[in-house]
Parts: C-alpha cells; structure tokens; sequence
C-alpha cells in the first residue's frame, strides 16, 4: 500500500475501529501532557542540576531520604507537615551558606573510605540538633508515632543523620527512585512558601514531560529514568524546547551523564528519547516505537540497510507527509479539522503523573488528612489553565501532518494487533539455569501470553526488561 492509501486507511478506521480510536486518542492526549508540561516548566524558571543541587549536596540527599522514609504516602497532616519540611530545608540551607557543610562530589559518595559519611554525617547531625521548628512540628510529631519518642522534630532529624554515620554508608538510606525523590526536591531550593508551590509544579511538569511516553512506561524507565536522575533539569528542558522550536535532534541530541554520573553518553536513538521527540516536532515528523519504524520504512520504501538511524526515517516520512497533504486540500482539510475538534474532551486527561504527590494512604492517619490541602491541586489547577491557553502556533498544514501521525500510528499498532492470535512462549530464569547445571531438580517453566501486547513481551525478554 502507498502512503496516500494509508492516510485514507487512517481516517476510515477512525470512525470504524474502535481499537484504533482508542489508541489514537491516548497518544494524542500525551502529546498535549508533554506539551502543557514544558510550557509549565519553563514558566516556573527553576535552574536545578541534580549533579550539583542533589548528589553534591549532602544535605539536599538528607531531607529527601528522610522525607521519602518517614512522609512518603503518609503525609499528614498536609500544612503542618509542609511548613515543618520547609523550615528544615532553609535551615539546612543556610548552614550550608555559612559555611558549616562542606560540598562533595556524587563519586564521594561511592568512596569505600571508612569513615567518610560517617564524617559528614556527624558533622550534620550536630548542626541539625540545635535547629529550631514553628509550632507546626508539634503537630506532625503527635501525628507521627514513629516520631513520639524524639524530644522534638530536631532531634528526630538528627538522629537519622546518625544512623546514617554509624553505618558509615548511604547506598541504603539516601537512594531514593526518581519518583518518589520528584516529590521533595522542590524543598530544596525553596526560600519560601510561594517558591516551594512553584518549585513543585516545576518538578511535576519536568517529570511528566519527560515521563509520559509509550515507550518509557513500557520499560524504557530502566534507562532512561536513571539518566534523568542524573542530569541538569534545565539543561534537558532546553532541549525540550529547542526541538519544540523546529531544531532536530542531531544539532541538540540528547547527550548528559548515565547512571554512574562520570561520563557522558548520548541516548537520542533509546525509544524514549525518540518519542518524545517526535511529541515534541509532531507538526513536522512523526512519533516513533518499535512497530512504527518497521511500518513507515514499508510504506516509503525506506532502505534499512542504508539507514540505520530512525532520525533519518523519520524525517523522510515527514516530507512526504507533508508533500502529500500540502497537495491535497481535502485531505489536508480533514485531518486539520479532526485535530481542531480532538482537544475537547482532553483536558482532565493531561494532569501531572505525580498524584501521589502529598499522598496518604495509612487509614491511621485519615483523620489528620485534609485531602484539600494539598499542592497537587494547586499543580493540577495550573494544568487545567495553561492547558484551556495551549497555543503551538500550528497552521492548518501543521496540524494536518501532526494528526495524520497520530492516526498512522494507531492504524499500525492496533493492525498489528487485529492479525494477532499469536502465542508467545518465554523461558525462564530457571531453564537457563538448568542447562547450567545438569544437577537442577527445578521444574522448567513456560510464561504463555495471549491478546494485546504480549507480541512485544519476548522483546522485553530479550532486551533484559522482564524476566520470568
């Protein structure tokens, strides 16, 4: 089939096939989440490096570690607590300013040295113990049992810290995950009420933008998600930005540190990546995974061989595109109509993927929750209106080409599917080991999966995502 056949293919199946509308408006909803999510973000302005404001910052690595160990889903009660965090943050801040905390390197942190945390540690641990906390602490320690028996919320702090010193390592108490850690790096910078509020919808729409994906909730998190947690937020939203502006990913590629922290290494062809480029360029070229680079080189009888990189498919898929439709005013017509009408509708589905952002889920604890309290509705607000004002600037020939993306590629995924009766077999872990060792009394155990999806869990499998 040619590419013209294909586009009308698209639009029938629209209104035919519900698979395919389902699947296109999800993507069509990312699109809409990655791009409210980076207009909010740069209206915050916040400059943060995790390098330089979290791994070299003992202190910074203290306050979420222990907000994440002691708050994380229990936090109650919502303004108490909040002010109580904010108070610690300024006043582990402005020891630092003082002098009193000296700067390390993330690579420290790894040192084997004995007794070099336990240096830090001690060293915070007594500055911490003289800190003094509104009346607001009172309440979350009432609140909080396992806080009960610390003579005050200072103390409490300080004797994490030494905890922390008498293990003389922090692999096991400050190695918080990117999503729990997004919930309590906005304390870190904040000098004040106002700024935590906007450092928390920064940290929201930073994450959500660069978390949104098919392709990172379908395993590229492995990947992916540590580079993040290694990077300057800044930096990987200016890049955001610079695509979103016209600019390809070969003169701004994704480059930054990997999970190591030491050296640099460019991602810009993991799926992720290319994704979210293509949600970032969609009035220009299309949106890739996995099914999509195989179908798109079909139709346009792309040489693989030649080609290897999907930048290059991507672009030549997006000039005959927009070749196409610029030529033909009908189709043009229809398809920017489709995308006028699309965004109705959406506007509860493009909030922040951080809802359990000042979270609480013990029922203990249900009645000093005020679910009312929290930021995440100031967050999710803030998403409802920059989402009602969302201008892209698109002409009728750019949102043509941006919703003939969108439904190619529901029609190739949900295509894929329609053929599938298929049955994946995957080995285990244990049949491995058994031809390993011929001695292995272990029963051999087959995964079978059927229906949607588990065409791609052998991939998983074999790229080292899952396992059985």
């Amino acid at each position: 089939m040619t590419l013209p056949s294909h586009l009308k293919e698209a639009l029938e199946r629209l209104d035919t096939v519900e698979s395919t509308r389902t699947y296109s408006t999800h993507n069509l909803e990312l699109f809409y989440k990655v791009h409210t999510s980076r207009i909010i973000a740069n209206k915050c302005a916040l400059r943060f490096d995790m390098k330089d404001n979290y791994w070299r910052s003992p202190e910074a690595l203290l306050i979420v570690g222990y907000a994440e160990q002691y708050f994380q889903n229990k936090f109650a009660p919502v303004t108490e607590l909040r002010q109580t965090l904010l108070e610690l943050a300024m006043q582990l801040s402005k020891s630092r300013s003082k002098g009193k905390f000296r700067p390390t390197d993330r690579s420290l942190w790894r040192k084997t040295e004995a007794g070099y945390i336990a240096s830090l540690m001690n060293q915070i641990a007594t500055e911490s113990s003289s800190y003094k906390f509104s009346a607001a602490a009172k309440s979350v320690m009432e609140t909080h049992k396992e806080l009960k028996d610390s003579k005050s919320f200072a103390q409490h702090f300080s004797e994490f810290v030494l905890s922390i010193a008498k293990k003389d390592t922090c692999e096991e108490d400050l190695q918080t995950g990117l999503i729990k850690r997004v919930c309590f790096l906005p304390y870190i910078l904040a000098g004040s009420h106002e700024e935590l509020v906007k450092n928390t919808q920064y940290f929201a729409a930073w994450y959500t933008l660069f978390t949104s994906t098919n392709a990172y909730e379908n395993g590229g998190a492995q990947s992916w998600g540590p580079f993040l947690g290694n990077n300057s937020c800044s930096d990987l939203l200016d890049i955001a930005n610079q695509w979103s502006q016209g600019k390809s990913i070969k003169e701004f590629p994704m480059v930054g540190f990997g999970s190591q922290g030491d050296e640099k290494t460019d991602v810009s062809k993991q799926m992720p990546v290319q994704e979210l480029y293509g949600f970032c360029s969609l009035n220009r070229r299309p949106y890739l995974n996995k099914k999509s680079v195989a179908q798109y080189a079909d139709v346009i009888n792309f040489d693989k061989e030649k080609d290897k990189y999907q930048d290059q498919l991507a672009d030549a898929v997006g000039q005959q595109v927009r070749a196409h439709l610029s030529s033909d005013a009908s189709l043009r017509q229809k398809f920017s109509a489709i995308w006028r009408d699309a965004k109705f509708g959406l506007r509860d589905n493009v909030i922040p993927s951080l809802d359990h952002l000042e979270d609480c889920r013990p029922k203990g604890l249900a009645p000093y929750f005020k679910d009312s309290d929290r930021l995440w509705h100031l967050t999710k607000d803030e998403y409802h209106k920059t989402f009602d004002k969302l201008d892209l600037g698109f002409t009728e020939l750019d949102s043509a080409c941006a919703m003939a993306y969108i439904l190619l590629d529901g029609l190739f995924y949900t295509k894929g599917l329609a053929k599938e009766s298929n049955v994946i077999d995957i080995k285990s872990s244990q049949e491995e080991s058994s031809k390993e060792d011929s001695d292995s009394t272990e029963e051999n155990i087959w995964l079978v999966g059927t229906g949607v999806g588990s065409e791609l869990w052998s991939e998983f499998q074999s790229e080292g995502i899952i396992r059985v």
